[in-house]
Formats: structure tokens, sequence, C-alpha cells
């Protein structure tokens, strides 16, 4: 699948499912350039010669053994050693390298790493909370004013943050881990359901049973 635009933003688990090509032609306004031929109608000419430069690469690098030159990508482990890896060894540049732009530039990630740090500041990572709780302290803490702000961002309604988008936003994010640290869900019908602020590195070690 192929998508264009400028400036494009991915979101979530797409980051890591795209690779960016950037297109930069120093002009500002590059869609009235004019060509003095036309660069679909070159390529399908002489198509054979542009499929065939490919495939040597490809070829060539099998030739060599294959040389480990990257590790591996999940879920692509066939594109990164057929298509990737030949390509950083010609010498060219990573394109993996472009997941890690989207991810820097990724909204959703930003919000997730900055509730984890008013986590921290205002609630107890020993603790679970309700959206309500959660609410409760951002409003009524003298030095919240960022995190009531972020939880508006995210889940504001009618001028007031929403217990049930604040508690949609929380549920989708669940899991997700940022900076050392995952949110978990306990679900709750009863009471609503509460999160947790956890750090994976400091879970008890648990005995394997047979």
């Amino acid at each position: 699948m192929f998508a264009t635009g400028n400036n494009l933003t991915l979101l979530g688990d797409m980051t890591r499912r795209a690779v960016i090509c950037t297109l930069d032609a120093n002009v500002e306004r590059p869609e009235l350039r004019d060509f003095d031929f036309d660069p679909i109608e070159r390529v399908l000419a002489d198509r054979g010669a542009y499929v065939a430069a490919v495939m040597i690469i490809a070829r060539a690098y099998r030739a060599a053994g294959m040389p480990k030159v990257c590790g591996p990508i999940g879920s692509y482990g066939e594109w990164s050693d057929m298509v990737r890896a030949p390509l950083i060894w010609l010498g060219c540049a990573d394109p993996v390298a472009s997941m890690d732009t989207a991810r820097k530039g990724d909204p959703e990630l930003s919000a997730i790493g900055e509730l984890f740090t008013h986590w921290r500041e205002h609630l107890s990572l020993s603790e679970s909370y309700t959206t309500r709780v959660i609410i409760k302290i951002a409003a009524s803490g003298p030095d919240a004013a960022e995190f009531q702000d972020l939880l508006f961002r995210q889940a504001g309604a009618g001028g007031a943050v929403s217990t049930r988008r604040l508690g949609k936003w929380l549920s989708r994010i669940s899991g997700r881990l940022v900076n050392g640290a995952k949110l978990e869900m306990q679900a709750d019908t009863s009471h609503g359901n509460r999160f947790s602020l956890v750090e994976p590195a400091s879970y008890p070690s648990r005995a394997i049973e047979p």
C-alpha cells in the first residue's frame, strides 16, 4: 500500500509498519514543475533495464553470502533480508531509519510519554485508579495544571474531562511500553475499570511451573 501527502503523520503501531520516502524539490510549488520528458513513460519504455538493476542488487547480495549488516524487523523478516539488507550492504541508507523519524513525530506517543511523566509525579506506581479519581487528582493538585491540560486534550468534552473518553483512551494505550513503563487495565464492570502504571523491569521474578 502506498500513501502520498505533505508532512504525513503516522500514529501508534503504524510507525513500525511504514517506510517514509521524502521528496524535496527545493521549490515552493513542486506541483507546478515542468519536465521535458514524462518520467513514467521513460521508465515503462525501458522497464526491463530498471527491473534488472534492482534484481542485480539482490542477486549480488546473495552471491556474497548474505552478510549480516542489520538486525531483524519483527513481522517483516523476509523484507528485511531481501530488500533492506542488500541496500545497506550496497552502501545505501537504512530504510528503517525513517521509522525512528516517524516514531519521534507520533503525537500519540508524545502524549503517552507525557501521561507517564505526570503519573509518576502525581499518582502512585503502587496503586490503581479509576478515571474519575485520575481526573479529580489532576484537577485538585496545586501543581497539576499540565496534567489536567493533557487529560483535557485527550478526553475533553463540553468544557470538562470526560470519564468515558478518558477510559477509552487509557484502554487503547494500555500495554504499550513507552520509556520503560506501560499502563495496565484491571476490568471492573461494577465500579469502573482501574488503571495502573507499571515498570516491567521491576516485576518480581516468578518460577516457571512444569
